[in-house]
């Protein structure tokens, strides 16, 4: 009676090793692994200084510590202010700029005249930063833009203000990746300061400066071919090639791209978010002037900068009433450029394509007209005006229309 046990534990022994057979005969799948990933060679970054040198070295500024003791906060502050102002000096000048000696939390002294703009240069290769880089506490009577020079290592920020009336005065704070500026503006009939910049101490290691390294690109054998394209079209900027180094994941595009069409499809996609295309309708002497218009308009000023590259134009700042707001930085182009940049990013729009072909119709129009009378838009029973009309409203239209739907790039 006992013998049933035996049989079940014999079964459960044949099994187990008819499990373990068919685990034997199974063959795991063929994994190709990656190989060991070498480590990058190591590059120095410290190369040769390639600033530019200093145009005049003015003397040093002697730190202030709060200047003259005071009995009162108030007076305190009003001390420390007087001591950390930093006024022109005539070693400091170099023919008309007025060269100051850097150093943080100084005010330095700014003189500008009515009808007179006064130029405030920053160090080669600085760059603004932030929301509002340029900040003044008077925007109503003090007129405040910007403006670059020179290229690479040579270009240059220029902060360019102008009073719009004698005895005021005002603040200015201006922010960039390298430093922050504290100036005072005073505003009188004369003199006026022409230009203004700064001598800056040199960095610690002996006049040479730690640039990034050039990226290393990976040798071919080093490179791992495990991704795909696809696409239904074969654009000039379609890559030619991606793989990975076991990092980081590198997409190859053709030689010259960046003087190509990509530029163009950025900002294309730029355009649809944050541009606009348009019709515009100005009155001058009781005329009316049409033609088509582009732009952008928002708070990174990369794109503008781009599209001022290209295209011509400036790149303006602008604050909102709102201190809620952020400021806004705006291109725009007008007339024949605006049509030759309109024709340049149809292909690549998505979203206002419709709005770019009517703009263009009312370029070719204007064109047509313009034939038979070489001043049209200056001309008071000029006929063509329902036509233009009847094409600005159909353009309104259309915005109305995207605006309501709130259309998004997929």
């Amino acid at each position: 009676m006992k013998l049933a046990p035996r049989k079940s534990a014999i079964g459960a022994v044949l099994l187990s090793a008819t499990m373990l057979a068919g685990c034997a005969s199974t063959k795991p799948p063929q994994i190709s692994y990656d190989n060991s990933v070498p480590p990058l060679p190591a590059i120095s970054a410290a190369v040769t200084d390639e600033r530019l040198k200093p145009l005049h070295v003015p003397p040093a500024w002697t730190v202030a510590r709060g200047g003259q003791a005071a009995s009162t906060a108030t007076g305190r502050v009003e001390n420390a202010n007087a001591a950390a102002r930093v006024q022109p000096r005539r070693e400091g000048y170099f023919n008309a700029i007025q060269v100051y000696p850097w150093s943080e939390g100084a005010l330095y002294q700014v003189y500008a005249a009515p009808g007179q703009i006064t130029n405030i240069a920053l160090e080669p290769g600085e760059n603004l930063t932030g929301a509002g880089p340029i900040a003044a506490g008077d925007t109503a009577r003090w007129i405040i833009g910007d403006t670059e020079s020179g290229s690479g290592v040579a270009r240059r920020v220029h902060v360019l203000v102008k009073p719009t009336r004698a005895d005021i005065a005002t603040n200015l704070v201006i922010t960039t990746d390298r430093r922050t500026y504290m100036v005072e503006l005073r505003s009188g009939e004369k003199p006026y300061m022409p230009a203004v910049s700064w001598s800056y101490p040199q960095p610690v290691g002996g006049g040479r400066q730690a640039i990034p390294a050039t990226p290393v690109i990976p040798a071919v054998a080093a490179r791992n071919y495990r991704y795909g394209l696809t696409g239904s079209s074969n654009p000039p900027w379609k890559p030619v090639a991606v793989y990975d180094d076991g990092r980081r994941v590198y997409v190859e595009f053709p030689r010259g791209i960046v003087q190509g069409e990509m530029p163009l499809a950025y900002l294309a996609g730029i355009i649809d978010r944050d541009g606009y295309i348009s019709i515009t309708r100005s009155e001058r002497n009781g005329s009316y002037y049409f033609g088509p218009q582009i732009g952008i308009s928002g708070t990174r000023r990369q794109p503008h900068d781009l599209a001022a590259s290209i295209w011509g134009g400036t790149v303006s700042l602008y604050f909102p009433k709102n201190p809620n707001h952020r400021p806004q930085y705006q291109w725009s182009r007008q007339g024949a450029v605006a049509a030759v940049a309109i024709q340049e990013i149809l292909p690549y729009l998505r979203v206002k394509n419709e709005h770019a072909q009517l703009a263009l119709e009312c370029w070719e129009y204007l064109k047509e007209t313009r034939e038979d009378d070489p001043f049209p838009w200056f001309s008071s029973d000029y006929n063509p005006l329902a036509v233009l009309n009847d094409m600005r409203e159909t353009m309104i239209d259309m915005n109305q229309s995207k605006n309501k739907r709130r259309s998004k790039i997929s």
